[in-house]
């Protein structure tokens, strides 16, 4: 978490000092929504197998989860734009912890290469 955090030079101490944590009342340092946010792209990346399709994505966080927690990742697609050539994409993403509560939602928007429109 420390290195993750440092990458993108965050400086709220409870995202990678654990007593900082416990001292607002967390059981060990919280996850940053920049990790969540990674998780949903690398799940879209599974899903089209390319990230250059991805043409934008937004994470809301809904509540802390914390480090050593078990995080899944879901998507459904919810919309898709047929254009010659071309197809625009629409995920809905929902980031939950072991217990099923609702950590993150997102929103991923794809532009992919699928050919012609059908008829």
């Amino acid at each position: 978490m420390f290195i993750f955090n440092a990458s993108y030079f965050g400086t709220h101490r409870f995202h990678y000092d654990v007593e900082a944590a416990r001292a607002e009342g967390f059981d060990d340092v919280i996850v940053t929504s920049n990790l969540i946010s990674s998780y949903f792209e690398q799940a879209v990346r599974g899903f089209t197998g390319d990230a250059r399709l991805l043409r934008s994505l937004e994470e809301r966080s809904l509540a802390p989860a914390v480090a050593g927690v078990t995080l899944s990742v879901a998507g459904t697609v919810t919309q898709v734009e047929r254009s010659p050539g071309s197809a625009r994409v629409v995920c809905e993403l929902v980031a939950t912890d072991q217990d099923g509560r609702r950590i993150s939602t997102g929103r991923a928007e794809l532009e992919t290469g699928l050919g012609p429109a059908s008829p």
